[in-house]
């Protein structure tokens, strides 16, 4: 089999860029009602409400825990992310 280089990368001049590995971790979602002011959580299956006691790596016991916070911060709606920590990534640092 023949040898194949690397072939050249153009340098960017005066532009900033930041490369961050990618985190595995579980998709999570966040929905905020306005009607009753109710939180829920969505993880993983993307398919089912998720509670303390039927959680997903701690996600649903972080929302709990930090409601408040939560509800100031993003508002209402439904907010899109990656849960990520011990048990979720596969291996790496």
């Amino acid at each position: 089999m023949e040898f194949k280089s690397f072939e050249k990368i153009t340098k960017f001049s005066g532009i900033a860029m930041t490369i961050t590995q990618k985190i595995h971790g579980s998709n999570a979602q966040i929905r905020i009602y306005e009607a009753d002011g109710v939180i829920k959580c969505q993880a993983s299956s993307r398919t089912r409400d998720i509670f303390v006691g039927d959680d997903n790596f701690g996600f649903a016991r972080y929302v709990k825990d930090n409601e408040a916070e939560i509800v100031e911060k993003l508002g209402l709606g439904t907010h899109f992310g990656e849960w990520a920590g011990p048990g979720i990534n596969s291996g790496e640092g």
